[in-house]
């Protein structure tokens, strides 16, 4: 694994920004989803969150080409073909100009429609304008993704992060502000494009800036480059759909079986999950373009060697996480939005069932996209997304909200336990049963080192957000401890303790010498 090793501090820096960017995203929706609750209202708010809903189905616009332009611009500079980088970044910067200018018209079109879909005369005039205003924002930010993905090509996933955690600062100040002054939903669409604008420009300026000698011109266009992307992204494109199924229409099926306030409550649990997912993404999410690039180099021992331990890293992560769910998630939800709101507990366990086994088995995701193994899945997920999308509108009226839930949970289990493992284990020309057993092991490791945690939840409780937040922490100080002694070998905790005193030795020595001096006698 020489070769990945001069990538190894590249990807660290990126995770480590983008645990800060999910950990800060968590904490602003931990802060500010109350407050914006309370002064919208559970109506305005379920109503508001149909509006994101809708503007999400824009992504579908994207028809998967993101994903292509990230691995066909990632194999080529693995395989150091700077022509064909430059005409693949042409390509799709036409292709998403189109696009943009697609959205546009979309957003003219479905603004001057709203008075067709049901809504009183005040509702239609602000899905009106909120339509126009995240439309005019999609408009702008499909050109833009081309520029991103110059920068996660070159795994610079640090900057990227530190973007866009100071568009999530600039956005939340807005956001406070205009809601105390007695802004609507209408406000908090214009903040949404505001706090963007900063960002976009510097992508543009960074991502250009990658491609030193790169000039944008039309000659750069290639039928065979638009063709590849095109070919590739068709299949990511099914991806996409499949989870805008699973995903996006249970507030549809809600807001029109139920009504749009139990929207919100069942909002309330899929934030926590989706906050979950992004977090632990944000470890083993970095590998992605990785896979591309050892690809390009024709590596398989790397990509194999690459895969498993990030899949370890999912693992161990996604089962402290849906523990903390199981645990904690009924006295969290009644601390945090209030009594009234414990209907979202039932829909946070099932919803976490389902999302444990999808978040261990992400990096098996990063890897058949990485290698162009993408087809299989987009065919799978969109089976995933057809039956959930039934079974939630067979369960919505007897069940509620908990029979969406199950709608998700139970095809989840289905694709990610038992097919999707089956194929990833294919490709890498390994056993089903023996890539479950490499998983297994990282399991009992994880659930040996929640043994003390599990004990300090259930025997020391306060109904108090902060005694629940420390407790969290501190269990969360014991699993990691309870994983140092059971699941990292010898060699990988010499290499670990090596790679931070290097980091951080130089900090250590000066400002922390206790730390410095347990750094210097891991050997």
């Amino acid at each position: 694994m020489t070769s990945v090793n001069g990538y190894v501090p590249r990807l660290l820096r990126g995770s480590a920004l983008k645990v800060t960017n999910q950990v800060a995203q968590a904490l602003v929706a931990f802060f500010l989803t109350p407050f914006v609750i309370r002064s919208l209202g559970d109506q305005r708010y379920g109503l508001w969150t149909l509006l994101c809903g809708f503007i999400g189905y824009y992504g579908l616009l994207d028809m998967g080409l993101s994903a292509s332009v990230v691995r066909h611009l990632s194999g080529s500079l693995g395989a150091r073909n700077r022509q064909a980088c430059d005409e693949y970044f042409v390509s799709a910067l036409a292709l998403y100009s189109g696009i943009g200018l697609l959205a546009l018209a979309i957003s003219m079109l479905l603004g001057f429609s709203s008075g067709m879909l049901g809504f009183s005369a005040e509702d239609a005039r602000t899905f009106r304008w909120v339509v126009f205003i995240l439309g005019t924002n999609a408009a702008l930010h499909f050109p833009v993704v081309v520029f991103d993905s110059v920068i996660v090509a070159e795994l610079r996933y640090d900057v990227s992060n530190m973007v866009s955690l100071l568009s999530l600062l600039l956005r939340t100040g807005l956001t406070v502000v205009v809601l105390l002054h007695g802004g609507q939903l209408i406000s908090l669409s214009l903040v949404a494009l505001l706090a963007q604008l900063p960002a976009y420009a510097f992508r543009v300026f960074y991502g250009l800036s990658l491609l030193p000698g790169l000039r944008l011109h039309w000659l750069g266009l290639a039928q065979s480059r638009i063709r590849e992307l095109a070919s590739f992204s068709a299949y990511v494109f099914l991806g996409q759909l499949a989870n805008q199924l699973r995903f996006h229409l249970d507030y549809v099926v809600i807001t029109f079986s139920i009504g749009l306030i139990a929207v919100t409550h069942y909002k309330i649990a899929s934030m926590l999950i989706l906050h979950a997912n992004m977090l632990v993404r944000a470890f083993s999410g970095v590998t992605g373009p990785l896979f591309s690039r050892l690809d390009g180099a024709d590596e398989r021992s790397s990509i194999e060697e690459v895969f498993m331990l990030s899949t370890r890293v999912s693992v161990a992560l996604s089962t402290f996480v849906c523990f903390g769910f199981v645990v904690w998630g009924k006295r969290f939800i009644g601390m945090w939005m209030g009594p009234s709101y414990l209907d979202a507990y039932p829909c946070l366990l099932v919803l976490a069932v389902g999302t444990w086994i999808m978040m261990c088995q992400g990096p098996s995701i990063n890897l058949l996209v990485g290698v162009s193994h993408h087809r299989f899945p987009a065919f799978l997920n969109l089976g995933e997304g057809v039956a959930n999308l039934a079974i939630s509108l067979l369960l919505v009226r007897p069940l509620g909200i908990v029979g969406v839930a199950l709608g998700t949970c139970i095809p989840m289990t289905v694709c990610k336990l038992i097919i999707q493992p089956a194929y990833t284990a294919h490709v890498l020309n390994l056993s089903y049963a023996g890539l479950l057993l490499r998983m297994g092991r990282t399991l009992l490791s994880a659930g040996g080192s929640l043994v003390l945690p599990l004990l300090l939840s259930l025997l020391w409780v306060r109904p108090n957000m902060a005694f629940l937040l420390g407790q969290g922490l501190l269990c969360l100080v014991l699993y990691t401890a309870g994983l140092w002694l059971l699941e990292l070998s010898a060699a990988e905790k010499k290499w670990f303790l090596g790679y931070m005193r290097a980091v951080v030795g130089p900090f250590a020595r000066k400002r922390m010498p206790l730390l410095w001096q347990v750094l210097r006698q891991s050997d």
